[in-house]
């Protein structure tokens, strides 16, 4: 069941695209917390009660909208972007 996690995580902006890594962090895209552009990629974890919010920055965020974060090895995934190619 879908539970709110509370005021650490949810902003009065958007908290979307859920994902919990193998290692327990929930990685998540937000354009309430403070970021690089509108939708940008977060990191939460939780130790002894306390949940610690990293933005996880340049290269991973950009000006663009940033989002959908998932794992395919502890060093490898795949996240969505909306950014423009340059070349």
């Amino acid at each position: 069941t879908p539970q709110n996690m509370g005021k650490d995580i949810n902003t009065v902006g958007n908290e979307m695209f859920p994902y919990v890594s193998r290692e327990g962090k929930l990685y998540f895209a937000s354009d309430g917390h403070p970021g690089l552009g509108a939708l940008d990629i977060f990191e939460a974890t939780r130790r002894d009660g306390k949940i610690k919010i990293k933005n996880l920055g340049n290269p991973i965020n950009s000006s663009a909208d940033d989002f959908a974060m998932t794992f395919v090895t502890n060093k490898t995934g795949y996240f969505a972007s909306n950014r423009t190619t340059q070349g």
